[in-house]
Protein backbone atom coordinates (compact mmCIF):
# COMPACT_ATOMS: atom_id res chain seq x y z
CA UNK A 1 0.00 0.00 0.00
CA UNK A 2 0.79 3.43 -0.85
CA UNK A 3 -0.42 6.96 0.28
CA UNK A 4 -0.39 9.08 -2.06
CA UNK A 5 -0.18 12.87 -0.76
CA UNK A 6 -1.27 16.10 -2.96
CA UNK A 7 -0.85 19.53 -1.65
CA UNK A 8 0.43 18.78 1.75
CA UNK A 9 2.75 22.01 2.89
CA UNK A 10 6.28 21.46 1.55
CA UNK A 11 8.13 21.79 4.90
CA UNK A 12 6.18 18.60 6.17
CA UNK A 13 7.23 16.73 3.96
CA UNK A 14 10.80 15.64 5.03
CA UNK A 15 9.60 14.40 8.59
CA UNK A 16 6.53 12.65 7.46
CA UNK A 17 8.59 10.64 4.72
CA UNK A 18 10.65 9.82 7.44
CA UNK A 19 7.68 8.96 9.43
CA UNK A 20 5.87 7.02 7.18
CA UNK A 21 8.48 6.09 3.95
CA UNK A 22 5.77 4.82 1.68
CA UNK A 23 3.92 8.43 1.64
CA UNK A 24 4.47 9.73 -2.13
CA UNK A 25 4.48 13.52 -2.19
CA UNK A 26 3.15 14.51 -6.03
CA UNK A 27 2.98 18.12 -7.28
CA UNK A 28 -0.11 17.42 -9.36
CA UNK A 29 -2.77 14.47 -10.34
CA UNK A 30 -1.64 14.54 -14.12
CA UNK A 31 -0.51 11.01 -13.75
CA UNK A 32 -2.72 9.56 -10.64
CA UNK A 33 -4.78 7.34 -13.10
CA UNK A 34 -2.50 5.23 -14.19
CA UNK A 35 -0.15 5.03 -10.99
CA UNK A 36 -2.64 4.34 -8.05
CA UNK A 37 -3.40 0.78 -7.22
CA UNK A 38 -6.44 -0.26 -5.86
CA UNK A 39 -5.00 -0.79 -2.51
CA UNK A 40 -3.85 2.69 -2.28
CA UNK A 41 -5.04 5.40 -0.48
CA UNK A 42 -4.80 9.46 -1.45
CA UNK A 43 -4.52 12.36 0.63
CA UNK A 44 -6.18 15.57 -1.75
CA UNK A 45 -5.76 19.05 -0.18
CA UNK A 46 -6.62 20.95 -3.01
CA UNK A 47 -9.59 21.18 -5.80
CA UNK A 48 -8.63 22.10 -9.10
CA UNK A 49 -10.96 20.94 -11.91
CA UNK A 50 -8.46 18.62 -13.37
CA UNK A 51 -8.17 16.46 -9.46
CA UNK A 52 -11.96 16.81 -9.08
CA UNK A 53 -12.31 14.92 -12.69
CA UNK A 54 -9.68 12.03 -11.98
CA UNK A 55 -11.09 11.38 -8.08
CA UNK A 56 -14.40 10.38 -9.85
CA UNK A 57 -12.77 7.82 -12.11
CA UNK A 58 -11.06 6.30 -8.72
CA UNK A 59 -12.60 4.03 -6.39
CA UNK A 60 -9.80 4.17 -3.52
CA UNK A 61 -10.00 5.56 -0.15
CA UNK A 62 -9.77 9.70 0.01
CA UNK A 63 -8.82 11.58 2.76
CA UNK A 64 -10.32 14.35 3.63
CA UNK A 65 -13.66 12.13 1.94
CA UNK A 66 -15.23 12.84 -1.62
CA UNK A 67 -17.13 15.32 -0.44
CA UNK A 68 -15.09 17.52 1.67
CA UNK A 69 -12.66 17.55 -1.15
CA UNK A 70 -16.11 18.57 -3.24
CA UNK A 71 -17.33 21.35 -0.85
CA UNK A 72 -14.47 23.15 -0.98
CA UNK A 73 -14.55 23.35 -4.59
CA UNK A 74 -18.47 24.81 -4.74
CA UNK A 75 -18.92 28.28 -3.12
CA UNK A 76 -23.07 28.15 -3.24
CA UNK A 77 -22.88 24.42 -1.61
CA UNK A 78 -20.32 26.18 0.83
CA UNK A 79 -22.06 29.48 1.60
CA UNK A 80 -25.66 27.29 2.00
CA UNK A 81 -23.97 25.14 4.79
CA UNK A 82 -22.68 28.46 6.33
CA UNK A 83 -25.71 29.90 6.54
CA UNK A 84 -27.69 27.16 7.92
CA UNK A 85 -25.38 25.63 10.64
CA UNK A 86 -23.70 29.49 11.24
CA UNK A 87 -25.51 31.37 14.41
CA UNK A 88 -23.81 34.48 12.92
CA UNK A 89 -25.79 34.25 9.82
CA UNK A 90 -25.41 36.81 6.52
CA UNK A 91 -27.81 37.56 4.48
CA UNK A 92 -27.85 36.14 1.09
CA UNK A 93 -29.68 35.64 -1.82
CA UNK A 94 -28.29 33.10 -5.08
CA UNK A 95 -29.05 33.25 -8.76
CA UNK A 96 -27.85 30.84 -10.79
CA UNK A 97 -28.45 30.06 -14.57
CA UNK A 98 -26.75 28.74 -17.66
CA UNK A 99 -25.17 31.03 -20.50
CA UNK A 100 -24.64 34.82 -20.14
CA UNK A 101 -27.27 36.58 -17.78
CA UNK A 102 -28.01 40.17 -16.71
CA UNK A 103 -28.79 40.71 -13.27
CA UNK A 104 -29.99 43.15 -10.79
CA UNK A 105 -28.17 43.17 -8.14
CA UNK A 106 -30.46 43.16 -4.33
CA UNK A 107 -31.02 44.96 -1.44
CA UNK A 108 -29.94 43.09 1.68
CA UNK A 109 -30.70 43.81 5.27
CA UNK A 110 -30.08 47.94 4.49
CA UNK A 111 -27.06 47.00 3.17
CA UNK A 112 -25.58 50.50 1.64
CA UNK A 113 -23.24 47.81 -0.53
CA UNK A 114 -23.34 44.20 -1.68
CA UNK A 115 -20.87 41.88 -2.49
CA UNK A 116 -21.22 39.93 -5.53
CA UNK A 117 -19.29 36.48 -5.49
CA UNK A 118 -19.14 35.30 -8.89
CA UNK A 119 -18.23 31.46 -9.68
CA UNK A 120 -17.53 28.92 -7.51
CA UNK A 121 -14.27 29.63 -6.52
CA UNK A 122 -13.80 31.40 -3.16
CA UNK A 123 -10.14 32.25 -1.93
CA UNK A 124 -10.61 36.10 -2.12
CA UNK A 125 -11.26 35.92 -6.29
CA UNK A 126 -13.91 37.24 -8.14
CA UNK A 127 -15.47 39.49 -5.31
CA UNK A 128 -17.28 42.33 -6.31
CA UNK A 129 -18.74 45.38 -4.34
CA UNK A 130 -21.12 46.68 -5.96
CA UNK A 131 -24.62 48.72 -5.34
CA UNK A 132 -28.28 47.78 -5.05
CA UNK A 133 -30.37 48.46 -8.25
CA UNK A 134 -26.78 47.89 -9.96
CA UNK A 135 -26.97 45.78 -13.57
CA UNK A 136 -24.33 42.93 -13.50
CA UNK A 137 -23.82 40.43 -16.46
CA UNK A 138 -22.09 37.42 -15.98
CA UNK A 139 -21.79 33.99 -17.24
CA UNK A 140 -21.59 32.14 -14.39
CA UNK A 141 -23.47 31.93 -10.96
CA UNK A 142 -23.57 34.54 -8.36
CA UNK A 143 -24.02 34.74 -4.69
CA UNK A 144 -25.41 38.34 -3.25
CA UNK A 145 -24.27 38.71 0.12
CA UNK A 146 -24.83 41.97 2.59
CA UNK A 147 -21.33 44.06 3.14
CA UNK A 148 -20.68 45.01 6.63
CA UNK A 149 -19.09 48.41 6.37
CA UNK A 150 -15.90 49.16 8.56
CA UNK A 151 -15.58 45.41 9.73
CA UNK A 152 -12.58 44.23 10.70
CA UNK A 153 -11.71 40.44 9.12
CA UNK A 154 -10.47 37.11 11.25
CA UNK A 155 -10.13 33.64 10.42
CA UNK A 156 -10.85 30.81 13.42
CA UNK A 157 -7.95 28.17 12.27
CA UNK A 158 -9.08 24.75 13.69
CA UNK A 159 -6.17 22.07 13.13
CA UNK A 160 -7.41 18.87 15.12
CA UNK A 161 -8.35 19.96 18.38
CA UNK A 162 -6.18 23.03 19.04
CA UNK A 163 -7.54 26.73 17.89
CA UNK A 164 -5.68 29.74 16.09
CA UNK A 165 -7.28 33.27 15.87
CA UNK A 166 -5.44 35.19 12.57
CA UNK A 167 -6.35 38.40 12.35
CA UNK A 168 -6.31 40.15 8.46
CA UNK A 169 -4.19 43.67 8.36
CA UNK A 170 -3.67 45.27 4.98
CA UNK A 171 0.00 45.81 4.28
CA UNK A 172 1.26 49.56 3.95
CA UNK A 173 3.84 48.45 1.87
CA UNK A 174 2.44 46.65 -0.67
CA UNK A 175 -1.40 48.66 -1.18
CA UNK A 176 -4.12 46.99 -3.24
CA UNK A 177 -5.65 49.25 -5.65
CA UNK A 178 -8.31 51.20 -4.35
CA UNK A 179 -11.21 48.97 -6.11
CA UNK A 180 -9.87 45.99 -4.12
CA UNK A 181 -9.03 47.44 -0.48
CA UNK A 182 -12.29 46.11 0.79
CA UNK A 183 -11.14 42.60 0.88
CA UNK A 184 -8.98 42.10 3.88
CA UNK A 185 -8.19 38.82 2.69
CA UNK A 186 -6.67 39.20 -0.50
CA UNK A 187 -2.49 39.39 -0.08
CA UNK A 188 -2.78 40.51 3.66
CA UNK A 189 -0.54 40.87 6.51
CA UNK A 190 -1.55 37.52 9.16
CA UNK A 191 -1.46 38.22 12.90
CA UNK A 192 -1.95 35.79 15.85
CA UNK A 193 -4.34 37.07 17.88
CA UNK A 194 -3.69 35.04 21.73
CA UNK A 195 -6.88 36.79 23.84
CA UNK A 196 -8.98 33.80 22.45
CA UNK A 197 -11.95 35.41 25.51
CA UNK A 198 -12.42 38.41 22.82
CA UNK A 199 -13.22 35.49 20.02
CA UNK A 200 -15.17 33.24 22.41
CA UNK A 201 -18.33 33.43 20.35
CA UNK A 202 -17.05 32.50 17.00
CA UNK A 203 -14.92 29.75 18.24
CA UNK A 204 -18.01 28.02 19.65
CA UNK A 205 -19.39 28.71 16.17
CA UNK A 206 -16.36 27.74 14.22
CA UNK A 207 -15.98 24.36 16.11
CA UNK A 208 -20.13 23.85 15.91
CA UNK A 209 -19.22 24.19 11.81
CA UNK A 210 -16.56 21.85 12.32
CA UNK A 211 -18.51 19.08 13.71
CA UNK A 212 -21.30 19.28 10.99
CA UNK A 213 -18.87 19.28 8.77
CA UNK A 214 -17.05 16.33 10.44
CA UNK A 215 -13.62 17.67 9.52
CA UNK A 216 -11.25 19.02 11.98
CA UNK A 217 -8.91 21.15 9.28
CA UNK A 218 -10.86 23.74 8.62
CA UNK A 219 -10.42 27.85 8.50
CA UNK A 220 -13.59 29.52 9.22
CA UNK A 221 -13.51 33.34 8.02
CA UNK A 222 -15.66 36.13 9.89
CA UNK A 223 -16.12 39.93 9.50
CA UNK A 224 -17.27 42.02 12.55
CA UNK A 225 -18.29 45.51 13.04
CA UNK A 226 -19.79 47.28 15.78
CA UNK A 227 -23.59 46.20 15.17
CA UNK A 228 -22.75 42.64 13.83
CA UNK A 229 -20.84 39.26 13.53
CA UNK A 230 -21.09 37.14 10.21
CA UNK A 231 -19.70 34.60 9.36
CA UNK A 232 -18.15 33.99 5.97
CA UNK A 233 -16.77 31.10 4.84
CA UNK A 234 -15.48 27.79 5.51
CA UNK A 235 -12.34 26.52 3.72
CA UNK A 236 -11.79 23.06 3.86
CA UNK A 237 -8.06 23.40 2.55
CA UNK A 238 -6.74 26.28 5.05
CA UNK A 239 -3.18 27.74 5.26
CA UNK A 240 -1.64 26.80 8.26
CA UNK A 241 2.05 28.70 7.58
CA UNK A 242 1.56 31.28 9.83
CA UNK A 243 4.21 30.73 12.42
CA UNK A 244 6.53 28.28 13.82
CA UNK A 245 3.47 27.11 16.27
CA UNK A 246 1.12 26.91 13.19
CA UNK A 247 3.65 24.43 11.61
CA UNK A 248 4.53 22.26 14.51
CA UNK A 249 0.47 21.66 15.21
CA UNK A 250 -0.42 20.89 11.72
CA UNK A 251 2.47 18.65 11.33
CA UNK A 252 1.63 16.85 14.22
CA UNK A 253 -1.88 16.62 12.92
CA UNK A 254 -0.91 15.30 10.15
CA UNK A 255 1.39 12.55 11.75
CA UNK A 256 -1.54 11.40 13.90
CA UNK A 257 -3.95 11.33 10.88
CA UNK A 258 -1.98 9.12 9.03
CA UNK A 259 -1.71 7.08 11.17
CA UNK A 260 -5.27 6.90 11.94
CA UNK A 261 -5.47 6.02 8.18
CA UNK A 262 -2.92 3.07 8.34
CA UNK A 263 -4.69 1.23 11.70
CA UNK A 264 -8.24 2.01 10.14
CA UNK A 265 -7.12 0.28 7.13
CA UNK A 266 -5.22 -2.60 8.29
CA UNK A 267 -8.25 -3.50 10.77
Amino acid sequence: MKIYAYNIAQYMHEELKKKYPEIIFIKNTENLLEEIKAEDIFICMWDDKDTLNRIKQIENELFPRREIIQFSANREEMTRFVQEHSNFKAEREYVKFEGTFTTTVPKLNNSLNVVAKVGEEHRGQNKYLMYPGQKLTVNESVVFEEFLDNARSFRVLLIGTDVFIIDYFDDPKNPKPIEQRWIKNLNPILEENLHHEKYRDAIDDAKHLSKALAFDYLGVDYVQNEEKLVCLEANTFPGVRLNERTRRVALNYWIKKISEIKDKRNV
